[in-house]
C-alpha cells in the first residue's frame, strides 16, 4: 500500500516537472523586472475584465 502511495506520488512529479520543462522550452521568461513586476497587475485586471465584451448600444 505505502509502497503505491509513493510510486503515484514521485509519478505526479514527473509529470509536473515535465510539465515544466516543456513550458519554459517553449515560453521566455521575461527578465526585464519592470515587466516582471508589473505580470502580477496585468493578470489582476485581466481577470476584472469580462470574457465576452459588452456590446456598446448603437
Amino acid at each position: 500500500m505505502r509502497d503505491s502511495v509513493v510510486e503515484k506520488e514521485r509519478e505526479r512529479q514527473e509529470r509536473l516537472a515535465a510539465t515544466g520543462r516543456a513550458l519554459r522550452s517553449c515560453v521566455r521568461v521575461p527578465t526585464d523586472t519592470y515587466i516582471t513586476g508589473d505580470i502580477p497587475t496585468l493578470l489582476t485586471r485581466l481577470g476584472q475584465m469580462p470574457a465576452i465584451p459588452e456590446r456598446k448600444p448603437r
